[in-house]
């Protein structure tokens, strides 16, 4: 299989927004974007706040006002966007690998083998590690099963109001309950964690903890090339009790590198015994059946109070057609917090850029400028 995957400075890049207008019996619509452009050498992107996009479409094509999309920005200063999508059409997948660093794929870019398996089948992602990337394959060409023989790649990282349209659309997918379950249900579910604790090998997951470091080179054509490094602590499960008894750690930097720079991946053998051994030496059945059914107690209370926080307070939401001045949602008991803002001002703004934007589609008038 052929993949060329697009990740210059210059190349065309996926972008995060918000639906301002796609109307049934109109043949483009219009996006709220933000502009991300590079800085200088040492801070790489930034976001300058919103921006006006359009797109082609079907007439009979409709998406509501505020719904959260991505699309592909070909240039920067170009206002045609095209691959307009709902984000709920990606599929969302959290970066692993059995290695527990990123290899080196055929498109000559590091990807998590969970990345790399969507990729190859040609299903546009999102990663929902530390850092919020995007993938869109296009399937150019198939083979004579049908199966991808040719791919382009396009990507994005979305940062800043990118980001946090993507965290409201994973906090929604996370707290989309509401309602306390029955007594059935409950203790359907406590069944199901002591059956699960009772046939877990707690002592060969604890085995798979592992503390080390990495590095690959990152080739850039016409620029710099990079050296990514990463000091990682991780374990082989998504236990959370399990989790609790072993120091987690996934820390990335870079520096200019050569093609004399070799990748390294090297384990701390002793740093990796010392975790095992805390591990092994704190683990009780008795508290990992106790912690995952208060974990479960937890998560219906947090999915309670989330559902109250919207419907009293009516927060930017995926799917919803409202925005207040500001909006601040708490969820659970831990002060984390999710905030949006799309204050009055911000709303005038879209408002009147909208007019003139219209205005300048309508005579076929394009500015040369970025708004």
């Amino acid at each position: 299989m052929e993949i060329k995957t697009y990740y210059g400075d210059w190349d065309p890049k996926l972008n995060v927004g918000l639906i301002w207008e796609c109307e049934e019996d109109k043949d483009f619509g219009v996006v709220v974007g933000y502009r991300i452009e590079k800085i200088s050498a040492s801070v790489s992107c930034k976001d300058f706040g919103p921006k006006l996009y359009y797109f082609k479409k079907d007439k009979s094509v409709v998406k509501y006002r505020y719904d959260i999309v991505i699309f592909l920005l070909t240039k920067e200063y170009e206002l045609e966007v095209t691959e307009v999508l709902d984000i709920s059409e990606y599929k969302l997948v959290f970066p692993t690998s059995k290695n527990y660093s990123p290899s080196r794929r055929a498109d000559g870019i590091y990807h998590h083998d969970s990345v790399w398996e969507e990729i190859e089948k040609g299903v546009p992602i999102i990663e929902t590690g530390d850092l919020k990337k995007m993938h869109l394959p296009k399937i150019i060409s198939t083979d004579s099963q049908g199966l991808p023989s040719r791919i382009e790649l396009y990507e994005g990282l979305a940062i800043e109001n990118q980001e946090l349209l993507i965290n409201s659309y994973l906090d929604y997918k996370k707290h989309g309950g509401g309602e306390w379950p029955t007594n059935d249900q409950i203790k359907s579910k406590v069944k199901e964690i002591i059956e699960y604790v009772n046939s877990l090998d707690s002592e060969k997951i604890i085995h798979t903890y592992c503390v080390g470091r990495a590095g690959y080179l990152v080739k850039r054509a016409g620029r710099d090339d990079h050296f990514h490094m990463t000091n990682y602590k991780t374990i082989q499960t998504r236990d959370k009790y399990i989790h609790s008894l072993v120091e987690l750690l996934h820390e990335e930097n870079y520096c200019l590198g050569s093609n004399a720079d070799e990748d390294y991946d090297i384990i701390d053998k002793d740093l990796t015994d010392a975790g095992i051994k805390s591990a092994l030496s704190k683990y009780s059945k008795e508290d990992h059946v106790a912690y995952l059914i208060a974990d479960y107690y937890n998560g219906i209370e947090n999915d309670l109070f989330y559902a109250e926080c919207y419907q009293n307070q009516k927060p930017f939401y995926y799917n919803t057609r409202c925005i207040e001045n500001e909006i601040k949602i708490s969820i659970g008991r831990n002060a984390r917090s999710m905030t949006f803002t799309f204050n009055e001002e911000c709303k005038k703004w879209t408002l009147e850029r909208y007019k003139e934007f219209i205005s300048q589609f309508n005579q076929k008038k394009w500015p040369q400028h970025s708004w």
